[in-house]
C-alpha cells in the first residue's frame, strides 16, 4: 500500500509553534543581521543565543546596552 504525498499544505500555527516553530528567527538571518529580545533578560538571550548557535551550526552575539536596556543578538557567522 501507498500513502500519498501531498505538497503545498501550509502546517497551521499552533501545530507548528508545538512541534519546533522557532520564536527567533535564527535560520533565516544572515552575517551581520540582528534582532531585538523584547522582554529577556541577558543571561537567558545568551543561552538561548548559545543553543541556537549548536543547533544551527552557526554563531550569534549577544549585547546589552545600559543606557537604553536593550539587549540585542546578531549573526556572527
Amino acid at each position: 500500500m501507498t500513502v500519498p504525498v501531498k505538497k503545498g499544505i501550509p502546517i497551521p500555527e499552533d501545530i507548528a509553534r508545538r512541534f519546533g516553530a522557532a520564536k527567533y528567527p535564527w535560520v533565516t538571518m544572515d552575517v551581520g543581521d540582528s534582532f531585538e529580545f523584547a522582554g529577556v533578560e541577558w543571561k537567558s538571550a545568551k543561552a538561548q543565543a548559545r543553543h541556537a548557535s549548536k543547533k544551527y551550526g552557526r554563531t550569534f552575539v549577544v549585547g546589552y546596552d545600559v543606557p537604553t536596556g536593550v539587549t540585542r543578538c546578531w549573526r556572527k557567522a
